[in-house]
């Protein structure tokens, strides 16, 4: 008994010691890795060098660009419910102007592309395309409070997209947060497959000066 006593607790720790091998996180990629790995290295480093707000918690991938910001901070307080949270937002604050957008179109006008605006349903519809982090998927998400801005090329073709997504979650009172995903590399040929011409069609509103 005791011999077996003895065996499990060496095979508990040799298992717990390869469990602590497996869980261990990777080392964090340096700028110059992160801009390698991008499937849209301009894009990537023109974030990285522009929005450096210590309000933005930004994670890079290889197809998108994931940007957390707390909104209630933004707007000064946080709401008594859901409703109210979303009614403030879109009283005071225009996604198509922020820091964010005009990075966006920045980087758009400098390699002599285009970005188009469309209705917030345009929004709502690619966001079902692009993969949303746990993070999102574990609280509450709504996609269709702002308009997407979608890059063209020179011949036509999307290039990337900027597309926002908010949680509101009750602790103590309604928080919010958005996070604005510039997607492209695979993720604009999909949205381009799934999206047809027609929608795009019916949903512009303009094109960014």
């Amino acid at each position: 008994m005791k011999n077996s006593l003895v065996l499990v607790l060496l095979l508990t720790s040799i298992v717990i010691d390869l469990m602590g091998e497996c869980i261990e996180p990777p080392s964090p990629l340096t700028p110059l890795e992160t801009v390698n790995g991008s499937a849209d290295s301009h894009i990537t480093k023109s974030i990285m060098d522009n929005i450096t707000d210590k309000k933005y918690k930004i994670n890079y991938m290889s197809n998108r660009v994931v940007i957390k910001q707390y909104i209630s901070g933004e707007l000064g307080s946080i709401s008594n419910s859901a409703g109210e949270a979303i009614s403030n937002y879109r009283l005071s604050y225009d996604a198509s102007t922020d820091k964010i957008a005009q990075t966006y179109s920045a980087i758009a006008k400098k390699r002599g592309h285009i970005v188009k605006i469309y209705k917030q349903n345009m929004n709502l519809k690619i966001a079902k395309i692009v993969p949303m982090t746990l993070e999102i998927n574990s609280e509450p998400s709504y996609m269709n409070l702002d308009n997407a801005l979608v890059e063209y090329d020179k011949n036509n073709r999307i290039k990337s997209a900027l597309i926002r997504v908010h949680t509101i979650s009750n602790y103590v009172g309604w928080i919010q947060y958005r996070y604005s995903m510039i997607v492209y590399g695979n993720l604009a040929r999909i949205i381009e497959s799934k999206i047809g011409k027609d929608t795009f069609n019916n949903l512009y509103i303009t094109t960014m000066k």
